[in-house]
């Protein structure tokens, strides 16, 4: 939603999931979330779940070796 209202500078982002009933909950991004990610800066900071547990870690750090062209 940020990016579609011409945003693309981002601290800190988190990705959030919700069931049907459901209250709003952190989920741990995909990898074509991660890869999506990098576009904007590997120096954000993602909140994510591991373990049960949330945690915070710089997009380089989730997506350490990404795909580059020769």
């Amino acid at each position: 939603m940020a990016a579609s209202n011409s945003e693309r500078e981002f601290e800190c982002i988190a990705a959030v999931a919700m069931g049907e009933g459901e209250e709003p909950r952190v989920i741990s991004p995909c990898g074509a979330c991660r890869e999506l990610l990098r576009f904007y800066g590997e120096d954000i900071a993602v909140i994510f779940v591991e373990n049960g547990q949330l945690r915070k870690a710089t997009v380089r750090d989730l997506l350490p070796a990404p795909c580059v062209d020769s």
